[in-house]
């Protein structure tokens, strides 16, 4: 681990630099580096090496100094720094794991608390993980390289904007993803008092297609254009949040002592992330291809489910009222809901009983409400659902207070 202040041997430095892939553009800002990191740059110029360092440290805040200052169109360090981190951050550790990178930065702001971490992997991911609580109201800039940013909110709201177009509403517990065209910039607004707790998994277009295989022929609008090569502009995608998907973004915030183990463990659930919100933006692309009478029989099974939480009907009864069999009622609901019968109904259960949460009902009380006979059981699977017990739910609902102009519902 390196940490802010640290002073880094020729060696370090150079492992750093070429884990983090840290490249120098060829020509006009060698000074900045050599008087900013205290070493000179050499060979092509592409890279660099250390050919003579300075009788003086090196601290991790003038590496990154340096490579800030260097110019966002020239260096792509400075472009792609400020697309992981806000321009009120800084960074403050470094920890390569192989060829990947742990970045640790923490908001500068006043009164600001907590912390954004990422993960640098290769072949164009990367993953960031906040849990930062603003005592004002304020915005944070980011500079866009071009990635796709697939965004799990856990919770907080805050509203993004390009400055040109309207704000979009970004709720607690929810998934959205952000197109951006490079270059651009994205302004995230937040409320007083507002503690965001969320997961930004970030792709390019490269990893998509090249790593993943990905075909743009397989969705539709603005995200078909960007798998197609299409520059696309400010473009918000809202996806359902899976239990699976959050399950997965509930896991950058658990301990784990192995730094390997870690990382492999993050770039696993980040990929999990990214899975499951194509197969969610794949559904809807082929959700046109459903006929309307199926579509109908599946409104109503879901329509019925969230009406009888405490006493739901099973699978037999639901495929008995629409006329079907129990396989063509499961397969079909499955397409239109993109869930199962029974994930789809704990998924209400557990929005249900988030509401009665917020509204400071009981906990034995909202058990009863969406079905559950026991207090226990209920807790287990609020916790299982959410990462957090009923109890903390409550007392984190003034997270989810309105976030400022634009943050009062989509768009």
């Amino acid at each position: 681990m390196v940490r802010s202040g640290d002073q880094l041997s020729r060696q370090r430095t150079y492992a750093l630099m070429r884990r983090c892939t840290l490249y120098l553009p060829k020509g006009q800002n060698r000074t900045k580096w050599q008087q900013g990191c205290g070493f000179t740059p050499g060979g092509s110029g592409r890279s660099c090496r250390l050919d003579a360092v300075r009788n003086r440290p090196v601290t991790l805040p003038s590496l990154f100094r340096a490579s800030v200052e260097c110019s966002a169109v020239d260096n792509p360090v400075a472009n792609r720094l400020h697309a992981y981190v806000p321009h009120t951050y800084e960074v403050v550790g470094v920890e390569p794991v192989g060829s990947a990178c742990f970045i640790q930065a923490r908001p500068i702001g006043a009164g600001m608390a907590g912390y954004r971490d990422t993960l640098v992997l290769g072949a164009g991911l990367s993953a960031s993980w906040a849990d930062i609580t603003r005592p004002r109201a304020m915005e944070e800039h980011y500079d866009c390289s071009g990635a796709l940013k697939i965004h799990v909110r856990m919770s907080g709201r805050s509203a993004v904007t390009d400055g040109r177009e309207a704000p979009h509403a970004i709720d607690g517990l929810s998934c959205s993803a952000l197109l951006q065209p490079r270059g651009a910039r994205k302004i995230e607004v937040f409320g007083a008092g507002a503690r965001e707790r969320s997961v930004t998994v970030s792709c390019t277009r490269e990893y998509l297609v090249d790593e993943l295989g990905l075909q743009a022929a397989c969705y539709g609008g603005a995200l078909g254009r960007y798998l197609d090569d299409d520059p696309a502009a400010f473009a918000l995608f809202r996806a359902g949040l899976a239990a699976a998907m959050q399950q997965a973004a509930q896991c950058f915030f658990e301990p784990v002592d192995d730094r390997h183990a870690r990382r492999l463990l993050l770039q696993a659930r980040a990929e999990d992330i990214v899975r499951h919100f194509f197969m969610h933006m794949r559904r809807d692309a082929d959700a046109g291809e459903i006929r309307p009478r199926d579509r109908a029989i599946a409104e109503r099974a879901a329509a019925r489910l969230a009406n009888e939480l405490r006493e739901p009907p099973n699978v037999r009864e639901l495929a008995a009222q629409a006329g079907v069999s129990v396989s063509k009622l499961s397969r079909t609901f499955k397409a239109v809901h993109g869930a199962t019968i029974p994930e789809y109904l704990l998924a209400a259960r557990m929005r249900h009983a988030m509401a009665l949460i917020r509204a400071r009902l009981p906990v034995t009380q909202v058990a009863l409400e969406v079905g559950y006979d026991h207090a226990g059981n209920f807790s287990t699977a609020f916790r299982r659902h959410y990462g957090v017990p009923p109890r903390a739910a409550g007392a984190r609902a003034w997270n989810d207070a309105p976030a400022g102009p634009g943050a009062g519902g989509p768009p």
